[in-house]
């Protein structure tokens, strides 16, 4: 509503105004985004928050509307808090089995060794090991495999840019040593000695 009457009211000049700049750059990317955590959906909430106040000093002196978008403000915040807390427990057992992984490949990889993961940088950083991005494409992978001599690569259920192949391909190819789950989510470990040679 905020955004449809400041938009007739101030036309193109509105344009201007970085408030609207941030709102038009970062809406349609978290609309898209695969990936819907608090931190890709908080722009929306400042937009939300913008355009509605900017309503209420156009339409300010109507009492009726004025406490109809202070209504719906509460309501919108109550509800961002309620998923916040949500995505914060999510996450908190999303990297208990990240890091459980990420801990069993310290003690059971040699210092020297790199990985493949879709939770790349969680895997570098609980493992304290060198680790790489997997691959879009399968050559790709075992060529990146075979020049760094990866043994190790990790596929989880949480990372959504890992491709779609990984899932399949390693559990063909290798040998699952070590699996990690809780309900529905899991972070698998594959020995893929076989495809170094």
């Amino acid at each position: 509503i905020g955004l449809a009457y400041e938009l007739r009211k101030e036309k193109l000049r509105i344009i201007k105004n970085h408030y609207f700049l941030l709102a038009l750059i970062l809406i349609p990317p978290n609309a898209i985004w695969p990936e819907q955590t608090i931190r890709y959906i908080f722009p929306l909430l400042i937009s939300l928050l913008y355009f509605s106040a900017k309503f209420i000093e156009v339409r300010g002196k109507e009492k009726s509307i004025r406490n109809l978008i202070l209504i719906f403000l509460i309501i919108s915040l109550l509800i961002s808090a309620f998923v916040s807390i949500k995505i914060a427990d999510y996450n908190c057992k999303q990297f208990t089995l990240v890091e459980d992984a990420g801990k069993w490949l310290r003690e059971n990889a040699r210092d020297s060794e790199a990985f493949l993961a879709g939770s790349f940088y969680q895997i570098s950083y609980f493992s304290g090991k060198v680790t790489y991005q997997i691959p879009r494409s399968i050559e790709a992978a075992e060529k990146l495999m075979k020049s760094r001599q990866i043994k190790y690569v990790v596929v989880d259920s949480y990372e959504k840019s890992t491709p779609d192949y990984a899932y399949t391909y390693f559990e063909k190819k290798c040998k699952l040593v070590k699996e990690f789950r809780s309900g529905r989510d899991f972070v698998k470990i594959y020995d893929c000695s076989s495809l170094l040679s």
